[in-house]
């Protein structure tokens, strides 16, 4: 799954959900004691954000059907009618997120299916493709642009030393490890600063075909500026 464009299957099952009865189902499922009426929803399908507080309500339930005293009661029924109101919440807010995406879509689209290379160096690369036009009514121009970084590890200081010396599988193992978590941050930092870039109204025919990343000027490291490729230009 992609960085930033949500699955037709969680569209699809956002989209049938009606936010007031999900309200009723909720109150139903605590005075039931039981998440199974929001089964038919669907909700576990609507991403992770979502299935993560569905799986929270769900467990407040089960905490709920098994309490004893009166007490135990009040307090687990309590905490369940939290996380209802945080599961509705969950929805609300995918839902939104869904309709800005299907606006925004209608004038940029941004291509993030960026696949992890099988061979890794210390020269990374991201290459992104989209597409955009000014107005509904324009037809479409397409364009790419690839972020090249060079990963530059440096010790991190005041970590204890191994007790025995990695052997030569392992610490390949740990520089390729290391590698691959570089390649994702410069890959999420790629995809989001040309969602940023479009969103701010730009001029998609400015954007360059290769952009060397900026970074941290002691530690060589990437931050939320590194790949924001216009500030070079402001």
């Amino acid at each position: 799954m992609g960085d930033l464009n949500m699955p037709q299957v969680q569209k699809t099952q956002l989209a049938k959900i009606d936010t007031r009865a999900l309200d009723d189902l909720i109150d139903q499922a605590i005075s039931e004691r039981s998440a199974s009426v929001l089964y038919p929803l669907g909700l576990t399908y609507c991403g992770d954000y979502v299935a993560r507080h569905f799986r929270s309500f769900e467990e407040s339930l089960r905490r709920h059907s098994i309490a004893k005293s009166s007490k135990k009661f009040e307090d687990t029924c309590e905490s369940a009618r939290r996380e209802g109101w945080d599961l509705k919440y969950a929805v609300s807010m995918a839902q939104t997120w869904m309709q800005e995406a299907e606006k925004e879509a209608e004038l940029f689209y941004i291509d993030d299916d960026v696949w992890l290379p099988l061979h890794l160096s210390t020269n990374l690369s991201v290459t992104v493709s989209y597409r955009w036009r000014r107005d509904r009514a324009d037809e479409w121009s397409r364009g790419h642009i690839t972020f090249k970084h060079v990963y530059e590890p440096r010790p991190v200081y005041g970590t204890p030393a191994p007790k025995r010396k990695p052997t030569r599988a392992q610490q390949e193992k740990m520089r390729h490890d290391n590698l691959c978590d570089e390649w994702e941050r410069l890959k999420k930092g790629a995809l989001f600063s040309l969602r940023e870039y479009f969103r701010e109204g730009r001029d998609g025919s400015e954007i360059p075909e290769t952009y060397r990343v900026t970074v941290d000027g002691y530690y060589r490291t990437l931050s939320n500026f590194s790949t924001k490729f216009w500030r070079d230009a402001a």
